[in-house]
C-alpha cells in the first residue's frame, strides 16, 4: 500500500473533495487510509470493470494467472481484498494426466471417505473436520446418552435400595390451598410398611380457592369439621419424631409446613426433608437439552389426596429399588 496520489477536484455533487489518480476514489475530506495503486472498486461503491476477474473466478474458467502478472485492479469487501486481473495476463491451465487424475481422484475419495465406518459420500459436507461422516457420530451420540442414563439410572436405583433398608423414615404428603401461599388442608405419614401414623384433613383459615378444589377435590364443607393446624400439629411432630421425611417435591411440602406453622406461629418441625422427585427423574431417564439436565416426572399412580400420594410415594420408591419400568 502506498500514499494517495490526491488532486482537488469539483465532485459529482458539485462539492469540493479529493481524487486519488490512482484508486479512483474520492472524498469529501483529505483521507488518511492507504492507497492499493490500482483502481479500487467495492461492492457499496462500484461494479468492477468489464473484463475484470480474480485468480479464483479466472481457474473457475480454467486459466491460470501469470507468475508475473500484476493487479490492475482490487476489488474489496467488509473483509478481503482481491486483486484483479484480464484475459491476456493469464494462460489456458494445462490438462492432468490420465495418472494425475488418478491421484487427485484419490484425494477426493480420501477426503469424501468417513474415517470409522469408511463408508464413500458425495461431498466432504457430509463429514466433519475429522473426516468422521455423522450417522457415526450420531451413533456415538447415542452411545453417549445411552451410557449416561444407565449410569444415572443405577445410582438412583441403588439410592432407593438404601433407602429402603433403613428403618428411620417415613413418607409424607399435603394438600393445601394454593401453590403459592399454601396452607395445609389434608396431611398424611406413613411408614415403611404402609402403615399409616396421620391421615387427617385439616381446616384452614381461609375458604378453599375453586381452583384448588378442582385438583384435590376437597371443599370447605369436607374441612368444616376437621381440626384446626394447632390441633393436627402435635400429632405431625409425634409421627416425625426422629424420623427423616420422604417426599415427592421437597420444595413444595417443606414449604407447606413451614408457611401453615408460622401462620399460627407455632415453630417448624424439625426434621431432614429428603426429595424422591430428583432421583425418580435420574431412574427415569427423560434428558432436557434445554436443562441439561433430567426432566421432573409426575408421580405415578398419585391421585392427589395425602394419603394416596404417600401410598404411591412409597410404591415407586420400591419400583425404583428393584429397577422396575413404573408407568
Amino acid at each position: 500500500m502506498i500514499a494517495h496520489r490526491l488532486e482537488r477536484q469539483r465532485l459529482q455533487d458539485g462539492q469540493l473533495g479529493w481524487r486519488c489518480v490512482a484508486c479512483e476514489q474520492t472524498w469529501t475530506r483529505e483521507p488518511v487510509s492507504t492507497c492499493p495503486g490500482v483502481p479500487l472498486y467495492g461492492s457499496w461503491e462500484r461494479a468492477a470493470a468489464a473484463g475484470l476477474k480474480t485468480q479464483t473466478q479466472w481457474r473457475g474458467e480454467r486459466r491460470r494467472v501469470l507468475a508475473d502478472a500484476q493487479p490492475l485492479a482490487v476489488y474489496q469487501t467488509q473483509r478481503e481484498w482481491y486483486s484483479l486481473y484480464i484475459q491476456d495476463q493469464t494462460a489456458p491451465m494445462r490438462e492432468a494426466s490420465p495418472a494425475q487424475r488418478a491421484v487427485l481422484e484419490r484425494g477426493r475419495l480420501t477426503q469424501r471417505t468417513c474415517t470409522r465406518c469408511g463408508r464413500e459420500y458425495a461431498s466432504v459436507a457430509d463429514l466433519d473436520r475429522g473426516r468422521v461422516c455423522y450417522a457415526c457420530l450420531n451413533e456415538e451420540e447415542a452411545r453417549a446418552e445411552a451410557e449416561r442414563d444407565a449410569e444415572a439410572r443405577a445410582s438412583a436405583s441403588a439410592w432407593a435400595k438404601a433407602f429402603l433398608e433403613a428403618a428411620d423414615w417415613v413418607v409424607l404428603d399435603t394438600e393445601t390451598t394454593s401453590l403459592e401461599a399454601p396452607e395445609i388442608v389434608e396431611i398424611a405419614v406413613v411408614v415403611a410398611d404402609g402403615e399409616t401414623l396421620l391421615d387427617t384433613l385439616v381446616r384452614p383459615t381461609v375458604p378453599i380457592p375453586a381452583d384448588a378444589t378442582a385438583v384435590h377435590d376437597i371443599t370447605d364443607a369436607m374441612v368444616a369439621d376437621a381440626p384446626t393446624w394447632p390441633e393436627a400439629y402435635p400429632h405431625l411432630v409425634e409421627a416425625l419424631r426422629g424420623r427423616r421425611v420422604l417426599v415427592y417435591n421437597e420444595v413444595f411440602d417443606a414449604y407447606a409446613v413451614a408457611t401453615t406453622c408460622a401462620l399460627h406461629a407455632l415453630p417448624v418441625v424439625e426434621t431432614r426433608w429428603c426429595d424422591l422427585m430428583e432421583p425418580y427423574a435420574e431412574w427415569f431417564g427423560e434428558w432436557s437439552d434445554t436443562y441439561q439436565d433430567y426432566r421432573f416426572q409426575l408421580l405415578p399412580g398419585g391421585g392427589h389426596r395425602a394419603l394416596d400420594d404417600c401410598r404411591a410415594a412409597l410404591a415407586l420408591l420400591q419400583t425404583m429399588a428393584g429397577d422396575e419400568i413404573a408407568v
